[in-house]
Parts: C-alpha cells; sequence; structure tokens
C-alpha cells in the first residue's frame, strides 16, 4: 500500500511539473509573440492616440472648409454614387462648374485601390479611417526601414516611427485637408526599404513590391512621386559604389520595377501626359506674365 501512495505521488508530481513546463513554455511564447509585434501595438496606438481629439470632435477634421470638404469630398462623393448606382467610374467631374476631366486629374484618385473603402463607409467615417489607417501604415513603413535595412535597434527603430507619424508637416496636411499628402506619407519610407532590399538582394518579388509602393505614391501626389523618384537615382549609384554592388545587375532590375510601374500607372499616367498641356498651370509656366 506504502509502495502504491509512493507511486502515485511520484505520478501526481511528474504532471504537475510536466504542466508546469507546459505553462512556462506557453508564457514564453506569448511574450516573445508580444516582444515580436509590441512595435506595430505602439505605433497603432500612438496614431490612435494622435486622432482622440478627432474622435471627440470630428469637425475639426472634417468641417474645416479646406482642400478635403472643397475638393476631395465632392470628387469622392461623386465616384462613390457612379460606381453604386451605374457600375461604372466616372471620368468626367461634373461636380465643379461646367465640368471638367476627370480622369486625367492626378487628384481624382479614381484608380486608387485603398479608396475602395469610401464604397462600403460613409463618407466622414471613410475619411477617418483611410487616414488611421494609412498613418498607421507609415509608421510600420519607417520602423522597417531603420530596424530591418538600416539595422537600428528596436527602440530607436520605433522611436523613429513614432517621429515620423507625429511629423508637424503631417499634422499641417491634416490641418489643411491635403488628402494626398497625408496618403504620400504611406508609401515614402516603403519605397527606400524596398529599394535598398533591391540593391543588395535583387529579386523579382521585391521589385514588384516596390514597384506597388511606387504605384501608390504616383496616385497618391504626383509632384512628390516625381521629386522622390528622380532624387534615388544619385542614391542609388552610391549606394552600388560604396557597398561593390553591380550596378548593370541593379539597373536590370530597376528598369524592371519601372516597367511594371508604368503599366500598372498607365490608366491614369497615359491621360495626364496628354492633358498636362491644357492646364491652367501649364498656361501659367508658358505665359508667366
Amino acid at each position: 500500500y506504502q509502495h502504491q501512495q509512493n507511486l502515485i505521488k511520484l505520478l501526481l508530481k511528474m504532471v504537475l511539473e510536466s504542466y508546469i513546463c507546459i505553462c512556462i513554455i506557453d508564457y514564453t511564447k506569448i511574450m516573445f509573440t508580444m516582444k515580436k509585434y509590441l512595435p506595430y501595438i505602439v505605433i497603432f496606438l500612438t496614431t490612435i492616440f494622435l486622432f482622440a481629439p478627432i474622435f471627440i470632435n470630428p469637425d475639426i477634421l472634417l468641417n474645416r472648409g479646406n482642400d478635403l470638404t472643397e475638393f476631395f469630398w465632392p470628387i469622392f462623393l461623386n465616384t462613390k454614387k457612379s460606381i453604386l448606382i451605374y457600375y461604372q467610374l466616372p471620368f468626367w467631374n461634373n461636380v465643379f462648374f461646367g465640368g471638367t476631366p476627370l480622369l486625367p486629374d492626378p487628384q481624382s484618385f479614381l484608380f486608387y485601390i485603398p479608396n475602395i473603402i469610401f464604397l462600403v463607409l460613409p463618407m466622414n467615417v471613410g475619411f477617418i479611417v483611410s487616414f488611421i489607417l494609412h498613418i498607421f501604415l507609415a509608421g510600420v513603413g519607417m520602423f522597417l526601414l531603420t530596424n530591418k535595412t538600416l539595422k537600428f535597434s528596436s527602440t530607436a527603430s520605433l522611436f523613429s516611427a513614432i517621429i515620423y507619424i507625429l511629423s508637424p508637416k503631417l499634422a499641417a496636411f491634416l490641418e489643411a485637408g491635403h488628402f494626398g499628402l497625408v496618403t504620400s506619407w504611406t508609401y515614402l519610407p516603403f519605397i527606400v526599404f524596398f529599394l535598398i532590399k533591391l540593391i543588395k538582394k535583387p529579386q523579382l518579388k521585391t521589385s514588384i513590391l516596390l514597384s506597388l509602393s511606387l504605384v501608390g505614391l504616383f496616385f497618391s501626389h504626383l509632384p512628390t512621386f516625381l521629386i522622390f523618384t528622380l532624387s534615388s537615382f544619385p542614391f542609388v549609384i552610391y549606394f552600388c559604389y560604396t557597398k561593390r554592388v553591380k550596378l548593370p545587375k541593379v539597373l536590370f532590375w530597376l528598369i524592371a520595377t519601372g516597367v511594371i510601374t508604368f503599366i500598372i500607372s498607365s490608366p491614369s499616367l497615359i491621360p495626364q501626359l496628354k492633358w498636362q498641356n491644357q492646364t491652367t498651370r501649364q498656361l501659367l509656366l508658358n505665359e508667366a506674365d
């Protein structure tokens, strides 16, 4: 009988120790997972903190009489109605005056895929959700760029991401209702991130991801796209020289990236090129007096 009791105690002890080991392993996994995703949680909470006053009083963002309410709002609403009622994209803007071409307008966002949320959400909610998602992804992009590519510590990378999304410049874009400049903020770190990855290790996947980032920037804000793209060439040459990377191979993948970017953006780019000489800004450049 005593032997049986000892055996039972031993078995219970083994079961208890096994349970404790399992709990420790599970706790370790949870902590590891939390540590892995903690920066992204902090970035998201920072974004929510940035929008806290807007949650309390949405009018400080949505009813300022700025570009958001006077320009983007009518165009987005017109596009939404055209798609939901007539099942087609509106290529002509009949909202302002006698109407203007909408297809070649670089600020029309006709082919900007993330704007699909406006089809399922009310306009007010759609703009707030869009801003939150874009700013959150901007922080994620900056964290990935500094942590994975520039090899900053996790703390330094997180600090960089928070500073990036709390930038006074970005706040000024929100205040002025510059929807395109806010969305373009998202793609800048991703472009640098994928560009460096493509230079270090050229492959099709990275080229496609870089192309999608460039297309997102193109559909967001054309001047930023042009400035950022042109200014990247000296960076590429310098990076290839300092890192002893073969420039011809890199150029091949950059050209491939350019071709992919052109193909995806061509439905908007080609009409813009044709419409360019008819815009008032072009007339001001040609006839400054």
